[in-house]
């Protein structure tokens, strides 16, 4: 679903804010969108490590999944470089690189600057390297703690590499320049027994903050912990999932930037726009309306662009807000606005006469932004139709779900991709019961955004289940399992679960704003309507 091929790399952000550290696989640091990227090589006693590309280089995330934790082998142990983002006193986003040395012997680190980031774009014109920092044009983009013993800069990469490989610098300031954008810097920096190195990254516009500026590890991941201490929270009771799904969650608020998502490789415009919406939706369905309130108003601003998928993202954002109870209803004249903006994209391609709600499109299977296109647009429909019918209105509500019904019939072929879309969007696209189960639980540590959205959306049906007249409690797929649901929104209203195994009977806790509660799959005789209380289950009766 997304564009041009990326290297692997993890997101790193900051909540509210747009700008992105991309992490590659061996501790590199690339400003998304910026055509640079810093890398650091470590000097030991017998040469050079490059982590890329050494077979030892080894690489987590952090406890919290506040950041990106790279280790290096090399004789007396390992180097540990960490990444985390944050902001600078001043409210601008940078990325902290942070190298440490526990071994027992001395080490030489090489912060590496050369062009290229994660997407394959070039854009070094011009480096200068002095005592304080790395200049491209006038900002310096990375700042020192102190002054490197080694400066380096040269036309392109392979000759900085050869330069520092061979040992040849300059003490003073070094600078070059590239007619093709690939010129580059480095510093080198001693580094003793048990001590460390740390750098700035601006991630923005303008110089880089004073590496002692910037909150450390620990720091930033208790802000996370507190930003995702907000919204629903679901425990397994497996750690290797939990874990998982703390990633997941993370990547969603650092996905939803200041409403417009940031500049994640390999998105063209059509898959953006649904990455907003599939954001929009995951940020709704766990509780996280503020984000989510901001993605819908950008999309709502974009309507009368013309583009379909935007106004069924909009469409399918707004009404799942105001089901799960986390936003007012739409503006009539602003429903009306978007299914528009649909009837008129779905007649085009055919040139079809005017008409109030055609609405009759036919999926082009060899066309694999068509037929996603297509889901988005039958969810946006279903969407729209329970818009009009929760405004009394039944006659437009049904004409839109007889045009989803007609657009869903030409969707003959989910691809793998499709299908874990038509899952997420499961609530509002009824295709097949398979397609309505949730995403797996792998999809969790997917580093693409859109990818992480879907997968969340669909999660917690592994629990709970929301329907007409209450929740159903699902039974978990290995007997014994505890787990728990905290707050989790649906369109009954707020749901807490939790499920505790007393030897072959279920304890069953509950907390919900619905009208009643049961546990078909578990003790299909059991059902209750009080909005809190206990009991204990027999799986037995099921």
């Amino acid at each position: 679903m997304t564009g041009a091929r990326s290297e692997p790399h993890v997101g790193l952000g900051t909540v509210g804010v747009r700008e992105l550290a991309l992490v590659d696989s061996g501790g590199g640091v690339s400003p998304a969108g910026s055509g640079w990227r810093v890398r650091f090589f470590v000097r030991s006693e017998e040469r050079w490590h490059v982590p890329v590309d050494e077979a030892s280089t080894r690489q987590e995330m952090s406890h919290g999944a506040s950041g990106v934790i790279t280790r290096v082998r090399i004789p007396g142990g390992d180097i540990v470089a960490s990444v985390s983002t944050s902001l600078d006193p001043s409210g601008r986003p940078h990325a902290r690189l942070h190298i440490a040395n526990p071994t027992p012997l001395p080490i030489g680190v090489a912060i590496v600057l050369t062009a290229g980031d994660l997407a394959g774009s070039d854009n070094v014109a011009s480096v200068t390297v002095v005592s304080s920092g790395i200049r491209l044009g006038c900002d310096e983009v990375v700042g020192f703690p102190r002054d490197p013993g080694a400066l380096l800069a040269a036309a392109d990469a392979a000759s900085l590499h050869r330069m520092l490989f061979e040992e040849q610098s300059s003490t003073s300031t070094a600078a070059a320049s590239s007619g093709r954008g690939q010129a580059a810097g480095a510093a080198v920096f001693p580094v003793a027994h048990r001590t460390s190195l740390t750098l700035s990254i601006a991630l923005g516009e303008g110089d880089a903050a004073p590496p002692d500026s910037l909150p450390d590890d620990d720091t930033v991941a208790k802000g996370w912990a507190a930003h995702l201490g907000r919204g629903a929270r679901v425990v397994t009771g497996d750690d290797v999932v939990d874990s998982s799904l703390l990633g997941a969650r993370q990547r969603l608020l650092i996905a939803a930037g200041d409403g417009i998502p940031g500049n994640w490789p390999g998105y063209d415009r059509p898959a953006h726009t649904q990455l907003r919406g599939a954001l929009a939706l995951a940020l709704s369905h766990w509780g996280f309306a503020t984000e989510a309130a901001s993605m819908r108003d950008h999309l709502a601003a974009e309507l009368d662009e013309g583009d379909a998928t935007t106004a069924a993202a909009w469409l399918l954002a707004s009404e799942a807000a105001r089901s799960l109870g986390g936003a007012t209803t739409p503006s009539a004249e602003l429903v009306l606005l978007a299914v528009a903006t649909i009837d008129q994209a779905l007649r085009r391609p055919r040139r079809r006469p005017a008409g109030a709600l055609g609405l009759v499109h036919v999926a082009d299977a060899d066309d694999p932004y068509d037929a996603v296109h297509s889901l988005w647009v039958v969810a946006g429909l279903e969407a729209a139709a329970r818009s009009m019918a929760s405004r009394q209105q039944p006659d437009a509500a049904a004409r839109l779900s007889k045009g989803a019904s007609e657009l869903r019939a030409s969707i003959s072929d989910l691809s793998e991709s499709r299908a874990r879309l038509a899952s997420a969007l499961g609530p509002w696209f009824d295709l097949e019961t398979a397609h309505r189960s949730p995403a797996p639980i792998m999809d969790l540590d997917r580093p693409d955004p859109l990818e992480t959205a879907l997968a969340l959306i669909s999660f917690p049906r592994r629990f709970v289940v929301s329907h007409e007249s209450g929740f159903d409690v699902v039974a978990p797929s290995s007997p014994g399992a505890n787990w728990e649901i905290h707050d989790l929104p649906t369109a009954n209203g707020s749901v807490s679960v939790a499920l505790r195994w007393h030897g072959s009977r279920v304890a069953l806790l509950w907390e919900h704003e619905g009208a009643s509660l049961s546990a078909s799959s578990i003790d299909p005789r059991w059902a209750d309507t009080k909005p809190a209380g206990e009991t204990l289950l027999d799986p037995r009766t099921a």
